[in-house]
């Protein structure tokens, strides 16, 4: 598939501009239109509202497509990235799923960096995902080798080789200035009519609103965003709250600079935990194993404490 015509959509709804995209990708703006239109051919559908003198703005079936065409071209340059490496025969790579809070939070941080300074000779790539069957989808398609995310407590998929470290525990997501910040254990009640924003199809806000669907409370959900900066951008600077599933040890803390509440919610469906995971009937190359090995033992085994060690 010829992916140009993605990027030219891409640019030009970033730019709201053929002009200004066009001068991004270094293409002339008749080829940056004729891609872009060719792109709503293969489609059968309008992107964009065009109107004399004005900034070009997404259609709502552009706004449905942009999101999985920002995935699509970010997993072509993973995959582009792994082909160049395989052909140069580079260092070894290790490619670890991981959910979108934990990415940005402190003890993820801190497991990736002692373990590049423990084996400096190997790339880590990271795949973040929303929910977390994807983290385990990854793994069955051979395209993440060690999974930290949730499973189902007494269930785990059973082509898992899994290593639980920590309960997921529902948490109300604030600026720390923010009125509840301080509150230890809040219920759905106190922030039914807060403003709500959710990583767009998360695991989050599918729980969160079927909670809210149980207890007869209509969520106020002001925005959705295809990105975790944009969601941890927009909590912290108090315009909205979130609502998320954090490992419920203290000794792993949510992202710095934000509040995490305990709310009581009545959640349907199983109860997930976070855990270390790889395929069972794989055998790791011996980077991936190594990176499996030092997640066990810190995150399962030793504690965060063996961050300071």
């Amino acid at each position: 598939m010829d992916l140009t015509p993605l990027r030219c959509f891409a640019a030009v709804a970033e730019h709201g501009s053929v002009h200004a995209a066009a001068q991004d990708l270094h293409l002339s703006q008749a080829s940056v239109s004729r891609h872009v239109q060719r792109l709503e051919r293969e489609l059968g559908a309008e992107l964009f509202t065009r109107r004399d003198g004005r900034a070009l703005e997404l259609t709502d079936a552009g706004r449905r497509v942009l999101a999985d065409a920002h995935e699509l071209l970010d997993d072509a340059q993973r995959r582009w990235a792994s082909l160049r490496e395989l052909a140069r025969g580079d260092a070894p790579r290790v490619t670890v799923g991981v959910g979108t809070l934990a990415s940005l939070s402190e003890w993820f941080g801190a497991l990736m960096h002692d373990f590049r300074a423990a084996h400096p000779d190997v790339r880590l790539a990271t795949v973040e995902s929303y929910d977390f069957a994807a983290t385990q989808r990854g793994i069955a398609r051979g395209e993440v080798d060690v999974g930290v995310n949730g499973v189902a407590v007494g269930a785990p998929p059973p082509e898992l080789e899994v290593r639980p470290f920590a309960p997921l525990e529902p948490r109300l997501v604030v600026a720390p200035g923010h009125r509840l910040a301080r509150r230890g254990r809040i219920a759905l009640e106190d922030v039914a009519g807060a403003p709500f924003a959710f990583l767009d199809g998360s695991e989050s806000m599918q729980r969160f609103e079927a909670a809210c669907a149980a207890a007869g409370v209509e969520p106020n959900v002001v925005q959705r965003c295809d990105q975790v900066l944009t969601l941890a951008h927009l909590v912290g600077s108090g315009d909205v709250v979130t609502a998320v599933y954090a490992a419920g040890r203290h000794d792993l803390p949510g992202p710095p600079g934000h509040a995490l509440v305990m709310i009581d919610l009545d959640l349907p469906g199983p109860v997930f935990e976070l855990a270390v995971m790889w395929a069972r009937d794989r055998r790791l190359d011996p980077a991936a194993q190594a990176f499996a090995d030092h997640a066990v033992a810190v995150l399962c085994e030793g504690g965060t404490a063996a961050f300071q060690n």
